[in-house]
């Protein structure tokens, strides 16, 4: 349920790069998009919809693991949204 590619921080060795619906190290666990250990559950920002293994995502967060923040007028242009210190 994925590719095995090069790893960006360890090189030399290899890593897991799974299709959608699937995480894991070894992509064995069927589920919604979000980090190799959680989805979007995991990301407190969403929950998983096990019918169509999509993440509904809260107000203000966005992105398929809902880890995205979504700032008030898109920053006006003039910087970007940091979700470590802007909590919709």
């Amino acid at each position: 349920h994925g590719q095995c590619v090069n790893s960006t921080t360890t090189p030399g060795s290899k890593v897991c790069n799974c299709t959608d619906g699937f995480r894991g190290p070894t992509c064995e666990i069927e589920g919604c998009p979000g980090t190799p250990i959680a989805d979007c559950a995991g990301s407190s920002h969403g929950l998983c919809d096990k019918l169509t293994l999509t993440c509904k995502c809260e107000s203000g967060w966005s992105g398929p693991g809902c880890t995205i923040p979504v700032c008030p007028g898109n920053c006006s242009g003039r910087g970007f949204c940091d979700g470590d210190n802007f909590n919709p």
